[in-house]
């Protein structure tokens, strides 16, 4: 079975994220970490070689991260 998500990481609501670590039992200490990087997360954008202010990410998990993939999976798992 194949199945393609666009802009999967995207769509990753961290309050939920939160509850299917918890759900799965995945450490306190670790969950918390997740939370604390995903929840204090901010960008800027460059345009014609000028950042824009900054901005503060609120959902969805950063693209390029080693453990995007397997937080996504966490979090879809429990969709399902």
């Amino acid at each position: 079975l194949f199945m393609d998500i666009s802009k999967a990481y995207d769509f990753v609501n961290i309050q939920m994220l939160e509850l299917s670590m918890k759900t799965i039992g995945l450490p306190p200490r670790f969950i918390s970490l997740v939370l604390d990087i995903s929840l204090n997360r901010y960008n800027r954008i460059l345009v014609n070689n000028e950042t824009t202010d900054e901005y503060h990410v609120e959902d969805g998990l950063d693209q390029g991260e080693v453990w995007s993939p397997i937080l996504w999976r966490i979090f879809y798992d429990a969709l399902l």
